[in-house]
């Protein structure tokens, strides 16, 4: 019972004996109350007012959790703050798998990470228990997740304030700190870093908490931020240029493109249903109502190649668009979509930026996307579309992808990349910034598929998955350790993948 709740009953009992010594002495006085049936209640009465009594007047049991010497900010913090060792996460390798955990030897915890402004002071803190002993540190990043050095823009070190060490002990104690982000550098992140030296160390309830008001990087008081995303294409974008076909086949790269839109249309009535709006990164051909005449971008890419994972060397000696049909969204609906992206931006959902013609960007000269931009926004501009500011790499090729094409993208108003080269992605749960980009954000995805083995591989052959969720349990688990993290993240997929509910397991993880 807590000592508020004690004092309330021992008034309580204070209160109604006072209140029956008033009821007896009247009863005595009129001689309506017998010195027999008196005494025993008299008795009764000194018991209960010398319980009442004692409750009232004693020190409260000492709460094992509070350490006498801790501030009133550390002991506040008890009650709220964030948790940064979060439940049970078995797909998510960046958290630990309990709300405990162990560390032994010279080996270290290092938090996720936390929104952090130049200044802003935080404390934290934790219980540990074990042997040996445990340094508290605090290490501040920029928004490429790269630790700050000791001094702005040498590279060296790591911007690490240690805030204190302790020797650990079997019965356990209590662990607090504070610290402050330094002024003279770009702040964007603070984690805790717990290093073990020798022995075990057990450690729970890790809290962190800022010292002031905190703005948090969601609205609404939101946890974290989730986004779902499609690289949408009709037969031109991916299907025709597949990496993965040995042989030219239109008709595959025709029914590709009808499922593409079938998927669009089921996916424009799931989101409805729920209220949700997505991105869909376009391939430009795909915004046309129609085609004639030439096109300036129909020609030879030499990238397109066995050497760089096409199965077939079609692309060498035919120019990128010579399929074209030259027709109209009504004869040949599966290599235009100008009319469902009408019906997109009616539903409310964004269209943003996937190349013109599903450029391999990393064989392409800067030059190139240049040009193939300008012709994606000429398109989209047809189509009122003035507003995409993100853009999906088609088959993830950022890999030696350098800052003069991450300068063509801004020129075209880009301002966040996704769908990154698998390995170049390290930050499932936040924003980071692309490798030699210049400081271009990277907003991280999940492919969301399905459990079933006919599902593993991505839906359009050749292009890459990098991380991936099979299945609705997975994608739950994400989703949890987002949270968690109070990260950002996305679940992304082609929409053919929904085209067809009872083929396809992985439409029914976008439904639910």
């Amino acid at each position: 019972m807590s000592g508020l709740a004690i004092n309330l009953f021992a008034v309580g009992i204070f209160i109604v004996g006072l209140a029956v010594v008033i009821f007896s002495i009247r009863r005595l006085r009129k001689g309506t109350l017998s010195l027999k049936v008196a005494l025993p209640i008299a008795v009764l009465l000194i018991v209960g007012l010398s319980v009442a009594f004692a409750m009232l007047t004693s020190s409260p049991a000492p709460d094992p959790s509070k350490d006498p010497n801790m501030p009133d900010r550390e002991q506040r913090l008890l009650l709220g703050g964030y948790n940064l060792l979060p439940g049970p996460v078995t797909l998510n390798p960046y958290l630990p798998s309990s709300s405990s955990l162990t560390i032994s030897d010279t080996k270290q915890y290092i938090s996720p990470p936390t929104l952090a402004h130049p200044g802003e002071a935080f404390h934290f803190t934790y219980t540990v228990t074990g042997t040996g002993s445990i340094t508290s540190a605090c290490t501040w990043e920029d928004e490429g997740h790269i630790e700050q050095g000791l001094k702005p823009g040498d590279g060296g070190g790591i911007r690490e304030d240690v805030v204190g060490s302790h020797n650990l002990s079997a019965s356990g104690q209590l662990v607090y700190g504070a610290c402050t982000a330094p002024n003279d550098v770009k702040v964007a992140n603070l984690r805790i870093v717990l290093k073990q030296a020798g022995g075990n160390a057990s450690i729970s309830g890790l809290r962190l908490a800022a010292d002031s008001l905190h703005v948090e990087q969601w609205p609404d008081g939101r946890d974290a931020a989730l986004g779902f995303s499609f690289d949408w294409e009709s037969a031109m974008g991916g299907p025709i240029h597949s990496r993965g076909m040995t042989q030219h086949d239109v008709p595959f790269a025709v029914a590709q493109g009808m499922a593409m839109r079938t998927g669009t249309d089921n996916l424009i009535k799931i989101f409805a249903d729920t209220n949700i709006h997505a991105t869909f990164y376009a391939t430009g051909y795909n915004l046309l109502d129609g085609s004639s005449g030439t096109n300036p971008l129909d020609q030879l890419y030499k990238w397109a190649s066995p050497k760089n994972g096409w199965a077939s060397d079609y692309w060498l000696t035919h120019t990128w668009y010579s399929d074209d049909p030259h027709g109209t969204d009504t004869a040949n609906p599966a290599w235009y979509f100008g009319d469902q992206a009408d019906r997109l931006r009616a539903a409310g959902h964004e269209i943003a930026t996937h190349t013109f013609g599903h450029l391999y960007v990393r064989g392409a000269t800067p030059d190139q996307l240049d040009a193939d931009l300008s012709r994606w926004q000429a398109a989209a501009a047809a189509k009122g579309i003035t507003d995409a500011t993100t853009f999906a790499f088609p088959w993830r090729s950022s890999n030696s992808v350098d800052q003069p094409f991450y300068d063509v993208m801004r020129k075209h108003g880009i301002v966040a990349v996704t769908r990154l080269y698998e390995k170049d992605l390290h930050f499932p749960f936040s924003f980071s910034v692309a490798p030699k980009s210049g400081g271009m954000l990277v907003v991280p995805d999940f492919l969301l598929g399905s459990a079933s083995a006919e599902e593993t591989a991505n839906t359009i052959a050749g292009e890459g998955q990098g991380l991936t969720v099979k299945g609705l349990n997975q994608a739950k688990q994400v989703v949890d350790a987002d949270i968690a993290q109070r990260g950002v993240t996305s679940f992304w997929n082609h929409p053919l993948a929904v085209a067809d509910p009872q083929r396809r397991p992985a439409s029914r993880c976008w439904a639910a």
